[in-house]
């Protein structure tokens, strides 16, 4: 195809200027590869190239100052800081990186856009003066605000002395300097310059392109379709369009004639996705045909949301095809950085009884941790694995060797940390490469080598940096700052890049990803300091001028592609609401008449699963295991386990397989249940076998807090840790608590005669099975046996979700086959094992759930019909039937024919 920068190329070559008097400025430095390559194309003959640099570059020549990388930037900023900062007021540098690189972007703009900055920090003041006046009862935070806001002049006038001293600043200052030196630069003897695929420009870039204009030293070529710049409600052709009514050389000059491309015929397809994921997939697919059906075609997928990459290169395929991969991936999405994210939390977990053994575990199950682990000597993987302290001291841990000394010596000072992540980054590369594979580790771990390194140089020469947090910080920042390049063929190949890397370059097939609202365009901006109105006042850019941009970037991409592919996502998720863009709307509803416009939903079919259940066959060996079990003794959990899942009762009862370990800040549910039954177990422990009443009730209750805190801090492995989602546990735990003794109390005071006479009562109890021809042991726990108006009671605490209709049954077989009941099947089997040993004339079996505030016993009951039922009465006819469930249960687990079956739940 014939490509904006053929078009360019073939220009200059015609123009009246011979090429070593040229100097081709480009809006980015990958232009100009393929600038060289158009170039190539119509030079038939050895010549002198012409000059071709970016426009950063050439601001940096003109200005004579060089660029300087973020994190030096708040480096110099934060001594400004301190030198200009009352003592009192002065923040620590932790605080300082929270907030100054907003300030700084808004410094940067204020330069590029030429602002003079007097007008505009008084103009604030001012307000800021209007606002404090008339409220003197102002709180401390809005007067910290406006005594900073007094301090930012002197912040900006000093950090730009300082960085113009030493030639080494952000592009605002290196744009407001060289515009100063201009006139230097106009009275040397200049080749002509061509500034190529402009659209938006800096003030200062439009001051520095029109005075060389002005002395017939430089001409533009822009990139725009003629639509584009003669429909005067176009948004892509904005910029240009002012350009040409502003700048007085533009104005002189003849009508531009730009070419009629995007008018031209075109396919193009809008795909509506279910998920960002799919997106990726499909580009991938779309891109991968079009190179099948034309290999000599140029295709883009452009993602339209950056993030998209990693999925993206996840479904690339493995042969056949050229990829070239032009954005760079983030040096925060690989292992590695995970694993140094996790070493940190490790270390700032640490304390005097070591290390917590969760955020231990965390960071030793990461596979770069399990490498550097695997040929160590000392088996610490073993070790590690069966530990069962709460916290791990670190000279246990670094007297294993001397890897992992490297690893787990504590925080001890700034330099000897930054030295010890150095060296474990080294040993790292060392280890992938003595491994002879997996070579991306290789560059990754390079890299890191490479950014401690210059982390522990910065230190030594800056010396802002005083605690661990602060290494963190700075190591994370410089982490988000860099990208892992991939190598390829950046001329030939299916090419994936992102929206702006697409400046001046064309292609036949474009597929455009997170063509969103939000996205594209990217809509309003995040806070500034700048209010919108006074920006406006001031000439400076705001969110619809990032309106302009994007859409100019967009339009300017389809100008020449035959074949569009632009794919949305219509799934709101989180903060995003799957709107798709106003982009898709102006193609849809402008539709020009050469346009093919098909509208598709992509909706990936997702195939069902239908794994096949796991069974274990009863062999001799199982069922000797099973006669040892009953020789321990079945408990009713177990026995309930087997009902929900045979299979699940295999692995966890017989071949001892624990669930996952999972590791959690937060109590989990077993915890909490644990928790609740032990502080009513403390509770009511001194009034067992006496009549409660109700001031007993009074001492429980002011007894409570300090039992709940008790018990909570050992749950917490002997730390009080009340915040976040464990605050609110506490909380309700406490309401919960409160409650049920006062319902209880109040009862208790309207005449209910309550007698406690046993908690956490347990039994193991030998049953002969007839059909067995043995003895089996039952064994458990009751959590409370009472009397309630002469009426004994086996009452099971539940803080899961039970309700009455799980206590309720029709006919005997449900308690045996239903797993609904299982907790209707434990209080029946707690009365069944316990009848000889409590008796009565009126027994009862049910629960207590302290799950929510209404915890009024719920007892066992059989149901008449659909809507009657009746609290179930234990007596002789109930163990009867009962007891003919249980035992065709047990038949049932020791019989060899019937395996171990997994259920479909």
């Amino acid at each position: 195809m014939q490509t904006f920068l053929d078009d360019v190329a073939k220009k200059i070559i015609a123009s009246e200027y011979a090429l070593d008097q040229v100097k081709i400025i480009v809006p980015s430095i990958r232009a100009i590869s393929f600038l060289k390559e158009s170039l190539k194309k119509v030079i038939n003959r050895p010549i002198v190239a012409p000059e071709i640099i970016s426009i950063s570059a050439f601001i940096e020549e003109l200005s004579g100052i060089e660029s300087l990388s973020k994190l030096d930037l708040l480096y110099a900023f934060y001594e400004v800081y301190k030198g200009h900062t009352p003592p009192s007021a002065l923040e620590s540098f932790n605080q300082f990186f929270g907030w100054a690189p907003t300030l700084l972007q808004e410094f940067n703009e204020i330069d590029t856009q030429l602002v003079d900055t007097e007008a505009l920090f008084s103009f604030m003041n001012a307000l800021g003066t209007i606002e404090k006046w008339g409220d003197q009862e102002k709180g401390d935070l809005s007067k910290r605000h406006f005594k900073f806001q007094a301090q930012v002049p002197a912040y900006y006038n000093a950090l730009y002395e300082n960085l113009v001293k030493r030639q080494k600043a952000y592009s605002g200052i290196q744009l407001r300097e060289g515009v100063k030196n201009l006139a230097f630069y106009l009275e040397q003897e200049l080749p002509h310059h061509f500034f190529v695929g402009f659209n938006v420009l800096t003030k200062a870039e439009e001051t520095i392109i029109q005075e060389l204009i002005a002395e017939e030293k430089a001409e533009m070529i822009w990139d725009i379709d003629k639509d584009f710049y003669e429909d005067s409600f176009h948004s892509a052709g904005h910029f240009i369009r002012q350009y040409h009514k502003q700048w007085k050389g533009l104005k002189q000059a003849d009508k531009p004639q730009f070419q009629e491309l995007f008018s031209g015929p075109k396919v193009i397809e809008i795909i509506s996705t279910a998920k960002n994921s799919i997106q990726s997939k499909a580009a991938v697919q779309i891109a991968a045909d079009c190179y099948q059906e034309n290999p000599n075609s140029s295709t883009a997928i452009v993602l339209g949301d950056e993030s998209l990459l990693q999925p993206t290169l996840s479904v690339l395929p493995e042969k056949g095809m050229p990829w070239n991969v032009t954005m760079g991936y983030p040096l925060k999405e690989t292992t590695l950085s995970s694993f140094f994210i996790l070493y940190f939390e490790m270390q700032e977990s640490y304390s005097k009884q070591g290390y917590p053994f969760g955020k231990l575990y965390e960071f030793y199950k990461t596979p770069s941790c399990n490498e550097l682990l695997k040929n160590s000597k000392s088996e610490i993987n073993q070790w590690i694995e069966q530990s069962n302290q709460n916290y791990i001291p670190s000279k246990a841990l670094c007297e294993k060797g001397e890897i992992e000394r490297l690893l787990f010596t504590p925080y001890r000072d700034v330099n000897s940390f930054l030295l010890q992540l150095t060296d474990i980054a080294k040993a790292l590369k060392n280890t992938y490469q003595k491994a002879r594979r997996q070579t991306d580790q290789i560059h990754v771990s390079s890299r890191f080598v490479s950014l401690l390194e210059s982390l522990l140089e910065r230190y030594q020469k800056f010396n802002f940096i005083k605690s661990l947090s602060d290494i963190k910080m700075v190591f994370e920042s410089l982490m988000n700052e860099q990208t892992f390049d991939f190598r390829g063929d950046a001329l030939r190949g299916i090419q994936i890049m992102g929206i702006l890397e697409t400046r001046l370059l064309d292609f036949d097939h474009v597929i455009i990803t997170n063509v969103n609202e939000g996205i594209l365009p990217l809509g309003k901006t995040p806070f500034s300091w700048i209010p919108f109105d006074v920006r406006k006042k001031f000439k400076m850019n705001t969110f619809i001028e990032q309106d302009h941009l994007y859409a100019y970037h967009f339009f300017r991409l389809l100008q020449r592609a035959k074949k569009i592919f632009l794919l949305y996502n219509s799934t709101s998720d989180g903060l995003f609401s799957g709107e798709r863009s106003r982009f898709l709307v102006q193609l849809e509803y402008f539709k020009q008449p050469q346009h093919k416009l098909i509208l598709k939903q992509l909706e990936l079919p997702i195939s069902k699963l239908n794994p096949p259940l796991k069974k274990a066959l009863k062999t001799q060996s199982v069922l000797d295991h099973l006669v040892r079990i009953g020789q321990e003794g079945f408990s009713p959990s177990s026995l309930t386990q087997y009902i929900r899942n045979p299979y699940g009762f295999y692995e966890q009862r017989m071949l001892k397989i624990r669930p996952a370990m999972e590791i959690n800040k937060q109590l989990s549910a077993s915890d909490k249940g644990t928790l609740m039954h032990e502080v009513l177990e403390s509770l009511y422990k001194p009034y067992i076998m006496v009549l409660m009443k109700s001031d007993f009730y009074d001492e429980m209750l002011e007894k409570l807090p300090h039992t709940l805190a008790e018990n909570f801090k050992k749950a917490n492995k002997n730390k009080e840790i009340r915040t976040g989602k464990n605050g609110l546990v506490y909380q309700v735990m406490y309401e919960v608590l409160k409650q049920f003794l006062y319902s209880e109390k109040q009862g208790v005071k309207a005449g209910d005669q309550i007698k406690i006479l046993a908690l956490e009562h347990q039994f193991i109890t030998p049953i002969f099975i007839q059909n067995l021809n043995k003895n089996i042991n039952f064994k458990g726990t009751v959590d409370r046996i009472d009397l309630y108006n002469n009426t004994l009671r086996f009452v099971d605490y539940k803080t899961g979700n039970v309700t009455a209709a799980d206590l309720a049954f029709t006919i005997w077989e449900e308690v045996r086959m239903n797993p609904k009941k299982s907790a209707l099947f434990q209080v029946i089997m707690y009365a069944y094992v316990l009848k000889n040993e409590f008796k009565n004339q009126t027994i009862v079996a049910g629960v207590i759930p302290l799950k929510t505030f209404n915890n009024d016993f719920l007892p066992a009951s059989q149901k008449e019909n659909s809507r009657k039922k009746n609290t179930l009465a234990i007596n002789e006819s109930v163990f009867f039937e009962f007891e003919k469930e249980l035992f065709l249960l047990i038949s049932e687990i020791f019989d060899p024919k019937t395996p171990f079956q997994e259920t479909n739940s």
